[in-house]
């Protein structure tokens, strides 16, 4: 069983943000709302407009990876840092944390963030 949480500070919504979530072998469950959903999950900008996201998996994962990026949301407007924190448990224990800060004028580049366990 994984968990991933992405705390998200600073002018994050200033800034364009994509996660994918991919548990093979089982569903992922939204932290808030309960909901159950297939895999892989996009949480694009409209699913990280909040401080805090939250995906478990439902079952047994045989293969559980997180990816994602940001990019600078308006050239000609100067915003504020944002950082991630992201936290990966397996079976309730935390097995990952990792704090990434993107700054005005990020560029599209690979991706800034790629977590795989298995």
């Amino acid at each position: 069983m994984y968990e991933v949480t992405i705390e998200q500070s600073g002018d994050f919504r200033s800034f364009i943000k994509s996660v994918v979530v991919v548990a093979n072998g089982t569903q992922l469950k939204d932290g808030a709302t309960g909901e159950s959903l297939a895999s892989p999950v996009i949480l694009s900008d409209e699913e990280l407009a909040v401080e805090k996201v939250t995906l478990s998996t439902t079952g047994k994962a045989i293969e559980f990876a997180v990816s994602g990026g940001v990019v600078d949301g308006e050239d000609g407007v100067v915003n504020e840092p944002m950082q991630w924190v992201v936290t990966v448990y397996k079976n309730g224990k935390e097995i990952e944390k990792k704090s990434l800060v993107f700054r005005d004028g990020k560029e599209i580049s690979t991706d800034d963030l790629n977590l795989y366990y298995n």
